[in-house]
């Protein structure tokens, strides 16, 4: 959250994109219900193939859970939008004039799913490769970093929040 912080303070000018912020948020919140849609569907067929990510995943949830709901309502939009600051504003745009889009979205995808290595589940990193993706895309598309908050929130309220109270 400092990070993201420190970009808000200190970022330049086009950390925010150029796109059309409220229609891109709009097309984002959907997108992260489409994200979620396909998380919860691939759930049972990924975890039945590798049934040691289903053990994994109940750890994740009862730490998440662990925080509280409160906790979780007030704080997830924070953090979301701190690093979506960091991920898909600053280190995306600095990828991005670096190398060409696909490449800069591999990468970024990469580095995403890599800095998630030390909380030590398998299933949090392979998800953070896929969410990073697909935000990553979206950001390229929309020009706009609000469209991939919205997309990221919407996405970790189903599934972390919603998914575990139907579980």
């Amino acid at each position: 959250m400092l990070l993201g912080a420190a970009i808000l303070v200190f970022g330049r000018r086009g950390l925010w994109g150029n796109g059309e912020h409220v229609r891109s948020a709009i097309t984002g919140g959907l997108v992260g219900l489409l994200m979620a849609a396909g998380t919860l569907l691939l759930f049972e067929p990924v975890t039945a193939l590798f049934p040691a990510l289903r053990a994994d995943l109940a750890e994740l949830y009862a730490a998440f859970r662990s925080a509280g709901l409160l906790a979780i309502l007030v704080l997830m939009p924070l953090v979301v939008m701190c690093e979506e600051l960091a991920w898909r504003g600053a280190i995306h745009r600095a990828l991005t004039r670096r190398m060409s889009w696909p490449r800069a979205l591999i990468a970024g995808a990469a580095l995403y799913a890599i800095a998630h290595v030390p909380i030590g589940s398998p299933a949090l990193v392979l998800t953070s490769l896929g969410a990073g993706a697909c935000w990553s895309a979206l950001r390229t598309y929309t020009d706009s970093l609000p469209a991939v908050m919205a997309a990221h929130l919407v996405w970790n309220f189903v599934v972390l929040v919603l998914f575990q109270l139907v579980r």
